[in-house]
């Protein structure tokens, strides 16, 4: 997970099996701090900002707690939250009043809205998932209200109103288990959804309208565990999906094409990713686009 540290240094927190989280500074390549631990496996890390504008970690593990750390002081704040089941995924997003919320997913089925700086849950549980859920994301309308979109092993993504605790529309889904499911905005600043699948292929949606958009970007041999949406050349929306096979593929969703020759290098399943823009960002994604990451040309 890449997150802002102190004037807007670029850091990572990495979590692993052992119950341990570490932050790094990626650029100067050392831990920074101590490590914060848990005493299961961890599952699911993300980021967000405190009430005073300071860097927080909220992480769930495998026995259905979720705690928030303060990374840079290596302190927990406030009492841990509590799932009655492994914790599978953990989302950040501003409530109506501005304050963060989390949103928690478990392998019961069960969603829980947080406010994580008052240590209590936000109405009743979101139920309507017959299976574990491996995805959670949170986005907004075109009236900037706040919603979910949550997709577990029965293939279907379901969106949700988390003030409302309902469930906005039909389910969303036609692929196999989901596996990952990313955010970004489309033409006329409608929110789209990009959705992964154990079946290797990633369909686009438009939530509202219930609608599938174009074909389904296909092109992975396996399954895929992680999408991030981000900002390519010219404004437009790029998705980079990285898969059980090793490699990230980069595709214009709106186009249904690929960008570029896959980048290769992992020798095992990639299950994360993340973006953040750097300097010289556009001769990256040109060269990205020609095939050429590797090289200097």
């Amino acid at each position: 997970m890449a997150f802002a540290g102190p004037n807007g240094q670029p850091l990572l927190a990495t979590g692993s099996s052992d119950g341990v989280v570490r932050v790094w500074d990626p650029l100067a390549d050392v831990q920074v701090g101590e490590p914060l631990r848990h005493t299961s496996p961890v599952s699911a890390v993300v980021a967000f900002t405190g009430a005073d504008g300071q860097p927080l970690l909220a992480i769930g593990s495998s026995d259905g707690v979720v705690r928030v750390w303060d990374p840079l002081a290596g302190v927990q704040v406030g009492e841990p939250l509590r799932h009655t089941s492994p914790v599978s995924a953990v989302v950040a997003f501003t409530g109506p009043d501005g304050r963060p919320l989390l949103v928690t997913g478990s392998f019961d089925g069960v969603v829980r809205v947080w406010d994580p700086l008052a240590g209590i849950q936000i109405g009743e549980p979101l139920r309507g998932h017959d299976s574990p859920m491996d995805a959670v994301v949170a986005f907004a309308d075109p009236d900037g209200q706040p919603l979910l979109a949550i997709g577990g092993f029965d293939g279907a993504v379901r969106v949700w109103d988390p003030v409302a605790d309902a469930q906005v529309g039909e389910s969303l889904g036609r692929g196999g288990p989901v596996t990952a499911v990313v955010a970004f905005t489309g033409p006329g600043d409608r929110p789209l959804l990009a959705i992964g699948s154990s079946d290797g292929t990633v369909r686009v949606w438009d939530p509202l309208a219930g609608a599938q958009v174009g074909e389904p970007l296909r092109g992975h041999d396996s399954p895929m565990d992680a999408v991030v949406a981000f900002t390519g050349p010219g404004d437009r929306p790029l998705l980079a999906i990285g898969s059980s096979d090793g490699t990230v593929r980069v595709w214009d969703p709106l186009a249904g094409a690929q960008v570029g020759e896959p980048l290769r290098g992992h020798d095992s399943s990639v299950r994360a990713a993340s973006f953040s823009r750097c300097v010289g960002f556009d001769q990256v994604m040109r060269r990205v686009a020609r095939g050429r990451l590797g090289s200097r040309a």
